[in-house]
């Protein structure tokens, strides 16, 4: 979802993302207000400066947002994203958050360097078809569960090699290897709950103003505590989004896609066509949204 210039035109016309990015520069250490806004791509491509960047942006484009949208009725993010959501239903302030985006990444990376894991996504196939390729695989499970024809398998290297051959030979439209450094939402990024959950204790969680639907149980959450326990066990744990989409519409029927890009939007469509969704990736965006009677 990252792109050279992202957060720029929040950057340059609101003074709350302003102070956002230049509080994110102070903790870090670093500008990466200037490497979101300048590039070069491959630095802006890091896992640690992506995942930040992402995290800065989604919570400055909500901060837009918040005043002026009192509907809002759930929250959801995906991987990542579940940070954020957090975030906005108020369960962590921004530092608390981006501090633990950072550890979060760190601590997977540290996972990834350990194990030689896998991801790819797979196109075109149901995940009944999905399952029976792979059933006898070890070493290989779904890790994403992101539209009825959209999945994503994470594992061992070999396994996910052997995989990626018997889906093609079952009729996928793509097998696409995803250019990540480990086996992500799979048993192996174990080796990070225990001290993620450790590192997780020093920060006050709040119980979230409104129902943040987990990615781990497709069920939505509230207690502070239970939402501290869910961080440190998601990781590890697949990412239910196809059932978190089918939970939210049961009780809404206007989505907003906060942050870069527009994936989460055409995953939302590719679940169900009858939904709203609407992104909000530029400034332009936001203000065509704030405009307009969601």
């Amino acid at each position: 979802s990252q792109f050279i210039g992202m957060g720029k035109d929040f950057y340059d016309q609101s003074k709350s993302a302003n102070a956002l990015f230049e509080s994110a520069n102070d903790i870090l250490g670093y500008s990466i207000s200037d490497i979101a806004f300048n590039g070069p791509e491959e630095t802006l491509n890091l896992t640690q400066h992506t995942q930040v960047a992402i995290f800065i942006l989604s919570a400055c484009i909500f901060n837009e947002l918040k005043n002026t949208q009192n509907n809002i009725s759930q929250f959801a993010g995906h991987s990542l994203g579940e940070i954020t959501a957090y975030y906005a239903a108020g369960v962590l302030d921004f530092e608390s958050a981006l501090r633990i985006v950072i550890k979060r990444g760190q601590l997977m990376g540290e996972a990834a360097s350990q194990t030689k894991g896998k991801m790819a996504a797979i196109i075109g196939l149901s995940e009944k078809e999905v399952k029976a390729a792979i059933s006898d695989v070890d070493g290989c499970a779904i890790a994403n569960y992101n539209s009825p024809v959209q999945f994503v398998i994470s594992g061992e290297a070999a396994a996910i090699d052997q995989a990626n051959e018997l889906l093609k030979g079952q009729g996928a439209k793509r097998v696409i290897e995803l250019p990540v450094s480990g086996a992500f939402h799979s048993p192996l990024m174990g080796s990070a709950v225990a001290p993620f959950k450790t590192y997780l204790d020093q920060f006050q969680f709040n119980n979230a103003s409104h129902p943040i639907v987990l990615n781990r149980t497709a069920m939505p959450e509230q207690n502070a505590d239970a939402l501290r326990e869910n961080l440190s066990l998601q990781i590890q744990s697949p990412v239910r989004w196809i059932e978190t989409i089918e939970f939210l519409s049961d009780n809404a029927a206007s989505f907003i896609e906060v942050g870069p890009g527009k994936v989460l939007s055409g995953l939302i469509k590719k679940t169900n066509r009858e939904l709203s969704v609407q992104s909000t990736s530029t400034h332009e965006a936001v203000d065509a949204l704030l405009n307009v009677e969601v």
